[in-house]
């Protein structure tokens, strides 16, 4: 589910398409979901853009080395523990200006959020992983977004997650979880420093299509026991692959 929190305001198009019937387009941005009549193949009706040419996740297939990109070249700091419940997902949230950014190909992006899929959206040549976490970033004028994707593999205790992971609020709008300590989601990120990149969209609603995607090739552990927590608080939330209609996918 990408990405609760990442509604660009200035992208979000009419709540229905002017061939439907309006009834069933009313608060869809708060009754869409994974299941039922506000499915993702049904987000098209009320969202143009969720039916568009540009459309994430897609399956990582056919990637060609890309030898003008580079390293990944990310500032993360310290930051105090806020953990939200939006409905759909959890979501560690940022203060605005807290100075942890991205740049990527000569343009900063500020970190905002990070959040988790399971299981993951994106599938590498079919594979499929049992959850992802994506780490959501902006330009300056908030037109644009570049999310870096974390896959997580099934194995041994991930030791930044379990700071926090076991007290994910149990429904939405209830307290955030803010124990008072602080974390660097650099600790999170694979060793390995390889990466996918291609143009694509959010992966929740609105979908619309202003984010490159950075996928690391690497994916990171985590237990069963914390792939689960978040399972049972949100169950299958993960949008199916969707087509790729030509785009390139570079790696580095």
């Amino acid at each position: 589910m990408l990405l609760l929190g990442l509604a660009l305001p200035v992208l979000v198009l009419s709540s229905c398409l002017p061939d439907e019937d309006p009834d069933e387009c009313v608060d869809f941005d708060t009754t869409w979901g994974y299941e039922g009549e506000h499915a993702p193949e049904s987000w098209d009706i009320c969202l143009a853009d969720c039916g568009g040419g540009s459309q994430s996740p897609i399956d990582i297939t056919g990637a060609v080395p890309d030898p003008d990109l580079a390293p990944l070249d990310f500032t993360y700091h310290d930051e105090p523990i806020k953990l939200v419940n939006k409905g759909h997902t959890a979501e560690f949230e940022y203060e605005a200006g807290s100075g942890n950014v991205l740049v990527f190909e000569g343009e900063e992006y500020e970190l905002e959020q990070f959040h988790f899929h399971t299981s993951s959206e994106h599938t590498v040549a079919g594979q499929q992983y049992e959850m992802e976490v994506h780490l959501v970033h902006k330009n300056a004028d908030k037109t644009k977004a570049v999310v870096m994707g974390v896959l997580i593999a099934q194995g041994s205790e991930n030791p930044f997650l379990a700071t926090f992971i076991d007290h994910i609020p149990p429904t939405k709008s209830s307290t955030p979880y803010e124990p008072g300590t602080e974390v660097n989601v650099a600790d999170f990120l694979p060793a390995d420093p390889g990466y996918y990149t291609y143009g694509g969209s959010l992966t929740t609603p609105p979908c619309s299509e202003v984010v490159t995607w950075l996928l690391r090739k690497a994916p990171v552990e985590a237990s069963a026991e914390q792939i689960e927590r978040v399972h049972e608080l949100f169950e299958f939330n993960n949008r199916p692959v969707q087509a790729v209609n030509g785009r390139e996918i570079r790696e580095f």
